[in-house]
């Protein structure tokens, strides 16, 4: 079943709520116990009144939440959520805001900040090194980065439109050398930024093979591969480095029973585990290296209305 583009459904949602990241984390394999210490996983379903939902492992087929929290009423839209420093932060692009969740989340968690100055519609977040606070801005076409300590006064350092040429800026993600790679699902691109950054960066280098369709979300792995989920084209596409322009994925995870239906979010855990958020669907796949054209996941798990975001905290 073929769905609507990311950047269309994103634009609509936004518009209706005006009128109204990846981290590497310590988890054994899917299905099995850990000791209570193991971080959960943490879910945004981006829609409106849409909510964060918290899963406590195993993660199985059955699977539910230990905890959901409504980030905000009517206008609402959770988009993206990341964790630092035991914090979960979540891109409400209703609101207009980021809003900070700190441990232990639970159903009754209240926000410990909102941050709103310079934002417009968030979408994508990430954080650098050194606990710079990256969040992609749909209305503002732009990436504004806010200093620690992140607090509801908080106002951008700077911010970069990569010379006006950024038009979706959905998920984002660095690799180990500190690079900035933005999904533009509008451009079915990825701008790649290379530190120091400033209010005049511009990408390094454009990422645009003929395979993407309808880009939305990105991460690496511990081996430095890049990972880019394609909504429309119901597939991960792994490219190992170097990246350029216009080369080809090295392997293309694809086809019904890979489970992928729209994807959107990535995230790892330490063992290499790959967690996926089936946007278009109503899933959250997983899948254990190594990865093939045929890799299957190894659990789902289900009930969600367009999951977008996914990240581990305590």
């Amino acid at each position: 079943m073929r769905h609507a583009p990311f950047f269309v459904a994103l634009i609509a949602a936004a518009a209706s709520s005006v009128a109204c990241n990846s981290q590497q984390v310590s988890l054994p394999p899917p299905g099995t116990t850990p000791p209570p210490q193991f971080p959960r996983l943490y879910v945004t379903e981006f829609r409106t009144g849409g909510t964060l939902s918290v899963f406590a492992p195993p993660f199985t087929n059955t699977s539910t939440p230990v905890a959901v929290v409504a980030p905000g009423a009517g206008s609402s839209l959770p988009f993206d959520a990341v964790q630092n420093n035991g914090n979960i932060y979540v891109s409400d692009s209703g609101a207009g805001n980021v809003k900070v969740y700190a441990p232990l989340v639970t159903s009754g968690s209240t926000t410990s900040a909102v941050i709103s100055t310079g934002l417009t519609h968030p979408s994508g977040l990430g954080f650098d090194s050194s606990g710079n606070l990256y969040v992609g801005d749909f209305t503002a076409k732009s990436v504004s980065v806010y200093n620690p300590p992140l607090t509801s006064t908080s106002a951008p350092a700077f911010a970069f439109t990569d010379g006006a040429t950024i038009t979706t800026p959905a998920q984002l993600a660095f690799d180990s050398s500190g690079r900035l790679f933005l999904v533009d699902p509008g451009t079915d691109s990825i701008h790649v930024f290379t530190p120091p950054f400033s209010g005049t960066s511009t990408s390094t280098l454009l990422i645009k093979p003929a395979a993407f369709t309808n880009v939305v979300g990105v991460a690496f792995d511990s081996a430095g591969n890049l990972y880019v989920s394609d909504f429309l084209a119901n597939s991960i596409f792994i490219f190992t480095p170097p990246f350029t322009a216009s080369g080809a994925p090295t392997t293309t995870i694809s086809g019904v029973s890979s489970g992928l239906v729209g994807p959107a979010g990535m995230t790892f855990d330490s063992h290499g585990n790959l967690y996926v958020a089936n946007d278009g669907g109503t899933t959250v796949t997983i899948y254990s290296p190594p990865f093939t054209a045929t890799s299957t996941p190894v659990a789902t798990i289900p009930g969600f209305t367009s999951p977008d975001g996914v990240t581990f905290g305590p």
